[in-house]
């Protein structure tokens, strides 16, 4: 019996996550991605995305408009699947507006997004093709879907943008 994509996905982050485990960076950019997942805001994304290669540069605009239900985690989903868009590193730049409309841009020398990375944002990524690479894609996907949020994804040489509206609390 075959898995479910879903099953396919978690499968594929958990062998993502043994693989940043096994470097100290990764251990540590892990665990703190992991304590994310509790709150202190946009605060908590740039050291999770950050490393030696990427500065990350926050823009927070949002005029004490308070985040929704799963917007932080869907947000910092995105800046990751955006830093991966940075083969030799880079700027990613997180800018949230007043209506917390967000851009996260990846500017880098080679900054690109793949084409199966792209398929397995937008949801149209067969099974079969997902691979620890794509999973992270396919699982920002889910995530938004589930809040329902579309977001953008735009590229230009050494430049990939995602733009989005996150759910703002009542």
């Amino acid at each position: 019996m075959e898995p479910t994509i879903e099953l396919r996905v978690a499968e594929l982050l958990a062998s993502r996550l043994c693989h940043d485990l096994i470097s100290p960076v990764g251990a540590v950019n892990s665990g703190i991605e992991l304590m994310t997942e509790f709150g202190d805001g946009l605060r908590l994304v740039a050291p999770v995305c950050a490393n030696q290669r990427t500065r990350v540069v926050i823009g927070d605009q949002s005029a004490g408009a308070l985040p929704g239900p799963g917007a932080v985690k869907l947000l910092l989903n995105i800046a990751l699947v955006a830093g991966e868009c940075l083969p030799r590193g880079g700027e990613l730049g997180i800018t949230i507006g007043p209506d917390m409309a967000v851009l996260v841009s990846a500017r880098g020398e080679g900054a690109r997004i793949e084409d199966n990375l792209r398929a397995a944002l937008d949801g149209s990524i067969n099974g079969e093709d997902l691979d620890p690479k794509t999973a992270h894609g396919y699982f920002t996907h889910l995530a938004a879907k589930r809040l329902g949020i579309a977001f953008d994804v735009e590229a230009a040489p050494d430049h990939v943008a995602f733009a989005a509206k996150l759910p703002t609390s009542l």
